[in-house]
């Protein structure tokens, strides 16, 4: 399920979010907490992780003070380099989008005739976690030198001749995969750097 709230923005919150949806066995039992014992438990674990869906939700995440990087005072890499620490802080706004996603798809399941087995009632920050298929940020691009890592072009505003090709570019959390957005901006900067060795403008 994609592009929600597009057209008519939600009252609630800003931005939108896609739904992603898996179901089927897989390493590891999806659904656990079952009733009874014996054949019929065994039965209803494998009915339930059989023929189960998840929904997940994957929404746009706003650009805010409280969502940035440092560096660790403490902790260090093997090369004796402190390390970087992320700072994730959920907002009232991205609580309010996952509290409407987990409604929206309650709703899905039952209209479908299905069984909703978890969900959580009340979204919660501490609920929330990080995609951990998709990064991104952390060098975000931008034109001002004091707010942003790049510039538009993805060169580090600092270094003339050092880039950046990847999703850490990303200014916000796309509500898509960002992937193909990943591969425009690498491409993009591939040509950028091509024209300018042409010109002699990097040594």
């Amino acid at each position: 399920m994609t592009g929600l709230y597009w057209d008519q923005p939600h009252s609630s919150f800003e931005g939108t979010y896609q739904v992603q949806c898996g179901s089927g066995l897989r390493p590891g039992l999806v659904i656990k907490e079952v009733p009874g014992f014996g054949s019929g438990l065994k039965r209803e674990l494998r009915e339930k992780n059989i023929g189960h869906v998840t929904m997940d939700m994957q929404g746009s995440l706003l650009r805010s003070p409280k969502k940035y990087i440092d560096v660790d005072p403490y902790r260090k890499d093997c090369y004796g380099l402190n390390l970087p620490r992320i700072h994730l802080h959920y907002e009232e706004n991205d609580i309010a989008m996952a509290q409407d996603m987990v409604e929206t798809c309650e709703e899905v399941i039952r209209a479908a005739g299905g069984e909703v087995i978890y969900a959580p009632g009340k979204v919660t920050a501490e609920e929330l976690g990080i995609d951990r298929n998709h990064w991104v940020g952390t060098t975000q691009m931008g034109i001002d030198p004091k707010t942003s890592v790049v510039n538009t072009h993805c060169q580090i505003h600092e270094i003339p001749n050092l880039f950046i090709g990847d999703a850490s570019l990303f200014p916000s959390y796309p509500e898509k995969n960002p992937t193909l957005t990943n591969i425009t901006l690498a491409w993009r900067t591939s040509e950028h750097l091509a024209e300018k060795f042409r010109r002699g403008e990097l040594g």
